[in-house]
């Protein structure tokens, strides 16, 4: 392969290509470097050619330092980008004419420097576009599905291979600064100065900044303050691995909802300060989940004639990606085009009659397999929450966004932190985590949970603290469960974990009945009559997934049981506050979603700690959201039912900074919100010794 590429960059480097190679000798370096093609289109043009030579002396560079990792991810940024104005020699300080004589000089005489269309029928956008390879397959394949939804889409791009295709790259180029200096080559921009446009859309690219991307936006909102911007987030690639496996045995569906997970992490960080910037005029197409769902219904043997995960492991030509820098496997290309198609028109291409006419072989992809990529698109858009789209009546159209949020939680006040923390609970040798702050009869404060040395392997006993207010310092007791329980009763778990997590106490007849969790999710339930005096014997409550940290609220007779676990809700794995209703707290109905976090794929809950309150105009569901690494912070969703609560990327109305694990409780006619320190692991405001539980009160207003 070294041996090509040094042919490769011999011949492009004796300037033949630049000279007016012959239309045969890049069809001959297409059929050696299909990578070559950056726009997949089956035809190498020189300037997709020189790009690749520019990528193989990076991959060459990379060889010869030892690392081997194809694409350069580190690279030389020119230090302009940090100062406040870049050259005063950038075109993007002309005058639209001025900008549209320059980029006149760059092309032939029958080469039209200014692209523009008139105004399309049927809400058609006018899009401009930047990007590599990994946009290629999208920017073939979206103008002929819009053409099959009934209109024809005003595209014009300017691409490049790997890093040529990048924001930073082209605004480089464009204005010939920095790399480009005195060689400009405004392409976009004098289009964009001289035509009416209505969206952009970029590829991203290794250690991407906002300022890439702002550029473009000032510039584009400088001619057309109407216009939006859409970034592609790509998908998982192996070079995000430890190690390149050698057998796709290793590359689990688990790795891919990991791996699109660290995609979603830094493009959520992009775009977020993106938006701070630009207050809803930037959105992510989301690639990287649909290609993380079509990797999970591969191994579900539901991708029909996909033989394989990735073609540079398993070397299975027909696989979701066919070799080691990520590119999309044969017939993903519509998977690509249809989340570009359903984000910006926020339409599922579900909704489009037919067979549409991509081309290829007759026999592949199916229709079958078509017909599910149109799904794979739409759910992954209407569920990403950085994509603007939402479908909350599921009938294919994006919903408007509401003018109003408070219209959505009619009746609901505010719960609002009015008080200093006081320090109830300390233990100065041991973290602490998820708890339970009970009343009981007798009118005295339990405090019992999560108790360890520091790791969460340590978490094998309870605390027990009690005090006689909550303006005291509690008295701590004798741990709880110390050691295996018995069991009692006829259900029984295989799970032998020690661990110990999250319990929760009520009162019903003459006793107390607690239940917690082993990990992962086997749910336990015992009970005493004297809430000093724990028996360690349990019954099995119930086993699912990995349902955590219970909550119970008795409303009339009907007891209602709140966990945090993954659900599968529409075929997709998501985060979930679970319900099930029981009349004696040991017959529980199957779990239903009382709430749905829709951020993320996942087949691990993202959320913890629930607790519900009941008040006069409803409930409130208490959530701590872990997609929020950094506070802790605590969601509020409100309904006037027990069973249902808002559901979506951020159905919140409210949010406490910096509460771990909350309780509420009422003490004298008055709330008060309790938190715990927790531990590293849990939080990462825990302290590095120890552990408390601190209360606050909490007011619920207008």
């Amino acid at each position: 392969m070294r041996r090509k590429r040094f042919l490769l960059l011999l011949l492009l480097g004796s300037g033949l290509v630049w000279a007016g190679a012959q239309e045969q000798k890049l069809a001959r370096w297409l059929e050696q470097y299909p990578e070559a093609d950056a726009d997949d289109d089956g035809r190498l043009t020189a300037e997709e050619a020189r790009a690749y030579r520019q990528q193989l002396q990076g991959r060459a560079a990379a060889d010869r330092s030892g690392t081997g990792q194809g694409v350069s991810r580190q690279f030389r940024v020119d230090p302009g980008w940090d100062a406040e104005r870049f050259p005063e020699h950038a075109v993007c300080y002309r005058t639209p004419q001025e900008i549209r004589a320059i980029y006149a000089k760059t092309l032939g005489d029958n080469e039209r420097a200014v692209t523009s269309y008139p105004k399309p029928a049927r809400g058609a956008l006018r899009i401009v576009g930047t990007g590599h390879s990994f946009m290629g397959p999208g920017y073939r394949t979206f103008p002929v599905i819009c053409r099959a939804a009934g209109f024809e889409q005003p595209l014009l791009t300017h691409t490049g291979g790997g890093i040529t295709g990048s924001a930073r790259y082209k605004w480089e180029q464009e204005n010939g600064i920095f790399e480009f200096d005195g060689n400009p080559q405004p392409k976009l921009l004098a289009s964009i100065a001289n035509a009416q446009w209505d969206a952009l859309m970029w590829g991203p690219y290794f250690n991407d900044r906002p300022a890439y991307y702002a550029c473009w936006i000032d510039f584009c909102l400088k001619y057309h303050p109407h216009m939006k911007f859409y970034l592609s987030d790509a998908w998982p690639q192996l070079e995000q691995l430890d190690e390149i496996p050698t057998s796709e045995d290793a590359l689990t569906a688990e790795t891919f909802v990991r791996l699109g997970q660290e995609r979603n992490t830094q493009t959520a960080a992009l775009v977020g300060a993106l938006n701070k910037k630009y207050p809803g005029k930037v959105f992510v197409m989301p690639t990287s989940d649909a290609m993380v769902l079509a990797a999970q219904h591969y191994y579900r043997r539901e991708l029909p004639g996909i033989e394989g995960i990735h073609r540079a492991v398993g070397k299975k030509e027909r696989s979701l990606w066919r070799d080691r820098l990520g590119h999309l496997g044969p017939g993903f290309d519509r998977l690509e085009g249809y989340v570009f198609y359903a984000t910006i028109y926020a339409r599922s291409p579900e909704l489009i009659d037919g067979d549409i006419p991509f081309g290829g072989p007759a026999d592949f992809p199916s229709r079958e397999l078509d017909r599910l990529f149109r799904k794979l698109a739409w759910q992954a858009v209407i569920h990403n929450p950085l994509s603007g789209v939402i479908d909350q009546d599921h009938n294919g159209i994006g919903d408007r966004p509401p003018t109003d949020a408070v219209e959505q939680h009619a009746g609901a006040l505010v719960p609002t932190i009015v008080s200093d923390w006081f320090r109830i609970v300390e233990y100065p040798e041991n973290h602490l985590n998820d708890f339970c702050l009970v009343r009981d009869q007798s009118g005295l404060w339990h405090a019992i949970g999560i108790m360890g040395t520091g790791d969460a392997k340590s978490e094998v006993s309870f605390f027990h603290s009690t005090g006689e207010s909550l303006h005291r310092r509690f008295t701590n007791r004798a741990p709880l469960f110390e050691g295996m329980p018995e069991w009692t009763g006829e259900r029984r778990s295989d799970n032998q974990s020690p661990r110990k997590h999250a319990p929760f106490v009520v009162h019903h007849g003459d006793e107390y009945h607690m239940f917690y969790r082993r990990p992962n999710g086997t749910n336990l339930h015992t009970h005493t009559h004297d809430p000093l005096c724990w028996p360690n014997q349990v019954d099995l409550a119930f086993e699912e997934q990995d349902a955590r940290d219970s909550c119970i609220l008795r409303v009339g007779e009907v007891f209602y049981h709140y966990s945090c676990q993954a659900m599968e809700i529409d075929g997709i794995w998501r985060s979930c506050v679970a319900v099930r209703t029981s009349r004696d707290l040991r017959a529980w109905s199957k779990a239903e979603p009382a709430h749905v976090d829709t951020s993320h794929v996942t087949e691990h809950s993202r959320m913890e700690s629930p607790f519900v309150v009941q008040r006069p105009e409803g409930y409130y569901l208490f959530v701590r959201n872990r997609m929020f690494d950094y506070p802790a912070r605590t969601t509020i969703y409100f309904s006037p039912t027990p069973q249902r609560f808002p559901s979506g990327n951020k159905a919140w109305f409210a949010e406490l900074e910096n509460v771990h694990a909350p309780e509420i409780v009422e003490e004298a006619g008055r709330y008060f919100i309790a938190r715990v320190s927790g531990p590293r692991h849990a939080n990462r405001q825990a302290p590095e010794h120890g552990g408390w539980i601190e209360v606050a009160e909490l007011a619920f207003r207008p």
